[in-house]
C-alpha cells in the first residue's frame, strides 16, 4: 500500500569537466608483464591518462615540469642497491633514477596538492 498522492524528489545533476590527471610511466619492463597495469588503468572512468613508455629522463623531466598531475603512476623494474640504503626505478632500459633523484625532480613538477 501506498499514497496516492507524492511528491517527486529534487534531483540535482552535477555535470563536470574535471578528471583525474593520471601520468603513468611505464618503465623497463624486461621480463615482466605490465599490460595489466596499463589495461586498468586505460579502464578507469573520470580519468585522463598520459602514457610514457620507456621514457628518457628529459621525456619524463618534461612531463613532471610542464602538465599538471594528479597521481603519478610507475610500473617497472626498480631495486634497493647499498644494502637497501638506496633505491631507485629504471625508467627504461638504460636509465634509472634514484629515489633521492626522483624526489628532486617531482620538488619541481606540477603535482596538484590537496
Amino acid at each position: 500500500m501506498s499514497n496516492h498522492e507524492y511528491a517527486s524528489p529534487q534531483v540535482v545533476l552535477k555535470f563536470t569537466t574535471d578528471r583525474v590527471k593520471i601520468l603513468a610511466i611505464l618503465g623497463n619492463s624486461f621480463g615482466i608483464d605490465i599490460d595489466k597495469d596499463r589495461s586498468l588503468l586505460q579502464g578507469l572512468t573520470d580519468t585522463q591518462t598520459t602514457f610514457l613508455v620507456e621514457p628518457t629522463r628529459k621525456e619524463l623531466d618534461e612531463q613532471l615540469w610542464n602538465q599538471d598531475w594528479d597521481i603519478l603512476f610507475f610500473a617497472g623494474h626498480s631495486a634497493s642497491i647499498a644494502d637497501g640504503d638506496i633505491g631507485e626505478i629504471y625508467i627504461n632500459q638504460t636509465e634509472s633514477l634514484t629515489i633521492s633523484q626522483f624526489k628532486n625532480a617531482l620538488k619541481t613538477a606540477k603535482l596538484f596538492h590537496i
